[in-house]
């Protein structure tokens, strides 16, 4: 049902999706999973050294651009809309951001599935970050100035206590506007990377795939450093 939910809402809202939908783009990455976790190193507790490494630290790149893809498949309808539909991006603008972010995850799939497919005439990943960075421009631009202003103030013999908390709150809430469009550009980014809990992802199109990905994320990291202590997905790079 909520293959059916998810595909008629992107067919609706963008009609680039149409290219695949998201239930056969999801198969498609778990068969590529499948087949590359059968090679993945057992946690056995001996560290792995030297040229041992190389392939297993590949290894992780491929499950943590894997978990960014499946964030994104493994959104409700109306989770994306919410974080699109923000007061800074105009009907057009989220519909355009839409089908941006649709096309740069079907990309970033292809690519990972078949990592020697043809290149398109422009990569969508670039598309949607230039997209952001036009929209965040002056905000950031702001932000810049701000701080230039803050740094003067506190270099001055005797600072203005009330001019440095009205210019702190100013770039306090400018980077929560900038938070706010990346979210609608990017999705919602864990804060942990690659401690993010399965409890972040959220329930989904994509819930039972996230699940392997990351039991075998920590399996790696416990291959690759064992005295970390792994524990299901509560990893720790201090403990490296």
């Amino acid at each position: 049902m909520m293959k059916t939910i998810l595909f008629l809402f992107l067919i609706l809202a963008s009609p680039c999706w149409s290219i695949t939908p998201p239930g056969q783009l999801l198969a498609a990455l778990e068969k590529s999973f499948t087949t590359r976790a059968a090679r993945f190193p057992k946690a056995d507790r001996k560290a792995l050294e030297g040229a041992d490494r190389e392939r297993p630290l590949l290894d992780l790149r491929y499950l943590l651009e894997m978990e960014g893809i499946l964030r994104e498949l493994n959104l409700t309808p109306a989770s994306l809309k919410t974080q699109i539909k923000i007061e800074d991006l105009s009907s057009s603008e989220q519909k355009r951001t839409l089908e941006l972010r649709v096309e740069a995850t079907e990309y970033r799939a292809t690519s990972l599935i078949s990592p020697t497919a043809k290149e398109p005439r422009s990569n969508p990943v670039d598309k949607l970050r230039k997209a952001f960075e036009r929209k965040a421009r002056k905000p950031l631009m702001e932000i810049s100035k701000a701080r230039k202003s803050l740094n003067r103030e506190y270099d001055r013999n005797t600072p203005n206590d009330r001019v440095l908390d009205k210019l702190s709150a100013e770039i306090k809430t400018l980077e929560k506007e900038v938070a706010v469009l990346r979210t609608a550009f990017f999705g919602q980014v864990p804060e942990k990377g690659f401690e993010a809990s399965l409890e972040s992802f959220g329930e989904g199109l994509a819930t039972d795939l996230i699940k392997k990905v990351i039991v075998s994320r920590d399996q790696i990291l416990t291959a690759l450093w064992p005295r970390s202590k792994s524990c299901g997905s509560r990893w720790r790079g201090k403990e490296r």
